[in-house]
């Protein structure tokens, strides 16, 4: 198995101690090793030119960038004829959360979200992707 060296804040280690012991993982390797398989499952790219509607979560830091809000924006109209809604609330005096709905094809929802999460400032972006297949059969 290969060894990989990562750097994180205090706080950000001590929240993954502490659920490694509330969830009895053996190790920190382990845990990782599953969050990782977790994250790279939910993210698993569907066809790129299958038709979805997604919700983007994007949590923003004004303490790392002033401006990453209007960056975001910005880009998001950028994609205009894929938008469907889009919501900014200010969840404290640094964070902002910014929710935008979506639909088009898979790969330009992908193309958005990586560029999301490329702007200093962006501290998490979450997508739930809906294939359009999906929403006819639960309808």
């Amino acid at each position: 198995m290969t060894v990989v060296s990562i750097s994180l804040p205090e706080e950000l280690l001590r929240k993954l101690d502490s659920y490694m012991e509330i969830k009895g993982y053996a190790s920190r390797s382990e845990l990782i090793r599953e969050l990782i398989r977790e994250h790279l499952e939910a993210e698993a790219p569907p066809d790129p030119r299958s038709r979805m509607t997604s919700i983007l979560v994007i949590v923003t830091d004004h303490e790392e960038s002033i401006s990453v809000d209007e960056r975001v924006v910005r880009l998001i109209h950028s994609y205009q004829p894929i938008i469907k809604a889009l919501y900014h609330q200010h969840l404290s005096e640094k964070l902002c959360l910014n929710i935008a709905i979506v639909a088009g094809e898979a790969e330009t929802i992908s193309i958005l979200s990586k560029g999301l999460r490329s702007i200093r400032g962006v501290r998490n972006v979450w997508v739930l992707n809906i294939l359009e297949a999906d929403r006819g059969e639960k309808g």
